[in-house]
């Protein structure tokens, strides 16, 4: 992929460059949300789909909060979701953004104030 960039004069307005993105492990990885912008001249951002999808995954990092393997997969894409938004400041705000405390895993007692 890397040797396409090459091929405008550009890299960094290659078509490429907006379509995959890096996570911060090195994977680099399809950036699905941006179909919210594919008519962003015409009609700007499909906000109502971006908030479904902010809705969506929301709602199944609660679902799976207790379920370690599965709810890292969900934290990752809010972390992606909010990610976007920051990479698009003039479409998104933090009104748009899922909320971190829902993805946070802060390190809890192992015996709380209930339990004793």
């Amino acid at each position: 992929m890397k040797k396409h960039l090459t091929y405008y004069g550009r890299e960094a307005s290659a078509p490429q460059n907006r379509d995959l993105l890096k996570d911060s492990d090195g994977q680099w990885f399809i950036n699905y949300l941006d179909c919210v912008l594919i008519a962003e001249d015409e009609h700007g951002p499909f906000y109502k789909e971006f908030m479904q999808h902010k809705e969506t995954v929301e709602s199944k990092l609660k679902e799976f909060a207790t379920n370690p393997p599965i709810f890292v997969k969900f934290a990752w894409v809010a972390g992606y979701h909010n990610s976007f938004c920051d990479l698009h400041p003039g479409h998104f705000s933090d009104e748009h953004k899922v909320d971190i405390e829902l993805f946070r895993a802060p390190p809890t007692r192992i015996v709380g104030d209930s339990d004793e």
